[in-house]
């Protein structure tokens, strides 16, 4: 159970300022009813408020499977006992049991400023208590959502487009006898593209090199398949390659290029990948030539790919990152992704 030392420092700091202004202007008032030193009135009143903090400290360290609210009221009659022998000493030079009645009247008083101090301790430390629990929730939750967003992750990776899989295979099986070489180059790709989505499906966060190798492997393979029907190029800025990233952000984007843009083409495409660094921003572009969005003008990420890229990237930065989608000019589609570098730099330092 939480007790007061087990606080931080600047709590207790916080509550040892509140005594000594509580017992400064309890020995002011003290002082106005019973004329005397206002030194003495003060370490008297300081008396009460330290022993009220000493015995809600103590009983907590001591006793601490005990009934909280049976700890204040033994608190306040320690706090009285204590308190009451040091204004004894203070009044009257000493303590005997013979000088009691003398300090009823203080007593009464006292009693009234002890139960004040000891329930506003209590009332505290089921504060702080309360603070303590929820800070632990916040942590399990985010805990929880990496968890589920790394499961999401790896749900993506292991589901490579299945007709992409089995037409890859096909046509390996197809070059086999009509050309063993390119079914060996083709081969090659297929094993270093699963290999790739392998190591990646194991992390949160890689670097861009890693998604452009995996890039390479799927344009080559899709190429050898398509023919001379596809073309692609990437231009990577200068310092780009070696940043953070997300892992299936863009696999996704360039599927969606060749499969919705290219192929219904009957003179094919050509797709442009482009990473440049904007004001602590990756930005990332994927432009195609293909058949494009025909009659409409922009579309708002419809399909299961867009909306899963569009879902993890409000899970991991929250709004600050995005994705568009806008129509090329005379004919193909241009999406865009925006990341916050900073962000990403959190998510990989803590993967």
């Amino acid at each position: 159970m939480t007790h007061i030392f087990a606080q931080p420092r600047h709590n207790l700091v916080i509550r040892l300022v509140v005594i000594t202004l509580a017992c400064s202007l309890i020995a002011a008032f003290t002082y106005s009813v019973w004329p005397g030193d206002f030194l003495n009135h003060l370490l008297i009143s300081l008396g009460y408020g330290i022993a009220a903090f000493l015995s809600s400290a103590v009983l907590g360290y001591l006793l601490p499977h005990f009934h909280q609210l049976g700890r204040a009221l033994l608190s306040i009659v320690l706090t009285l006992l204590l308190g009451s022998i040091n204004a004894a000493y203070w009044i009257l030079g000493s303590w005997q049991w013979q000088h009691l009645p003398k300090l009823f009247p203080g007593m009464l008083l006292a009693l009234t400023i002890t139960g004040a101090l000891t329930f506003g301790f209590y009332f505290f430390e089921q504060k702080f208590r309360m603070q303590q629990a929820l800070e632990v929730a916040k942590r399990q939750q985010a805990e929880q959502q990496q968890a589920l967003l790394l499961a999401e992750l790896k749900q993506l990776q292991s589901q490579i487009e299945p007709h992409f899989l089995f037409n890859t295979l096909a046509n390996i099986n197809a070059l086999i006898s009509l050309d063993p070489n390119n079914a060996q180059q083709l081969l090659t790709r297929f094993t270093s593209l699963l290999r790739r989505n392998l190591h990646s499906s194991r992390q949160l966060v890689g670097t861009l090199n890693d998604e452009l190798a995996l890039l390479e492997d799927y344009l080559a393979i899709q190429q050898m398949r398509l023919g001379d029907r596809l073309t692609y190029q990437f231009a990577i800025a200068d310092g780009c390659n070696h940043l953070p990233f997300v892992p299936m952000l863009l696999q996704p984007l360039v599927e969606n290029a060749i499969v919705h843009g290219i192929e219904p083409s009957s003179h094919g495409g050509h797709i442009t990948i482009s990473a440049t660094l904007h004001v602590q921003t990756l930005q990332l572009v994927i432009s195609d030539n293909g058949v494009g969005f025909g009659n409409v003008p922009t579309i708002s990420g419809h399909g299961v790919a867009l909306s899963n890229i569009r879902q993890r990237l409000h899970h991991l930065f929250a709004g600050a990152a995005n994705l568009q989608l806008q129509p090329q000019s005379p004919h193909g589609v241009i999406a865009t992704l925006s990341l916050p570098l900073t962000p990403l730099m959190q998510l990989s330092e803590r993967s």
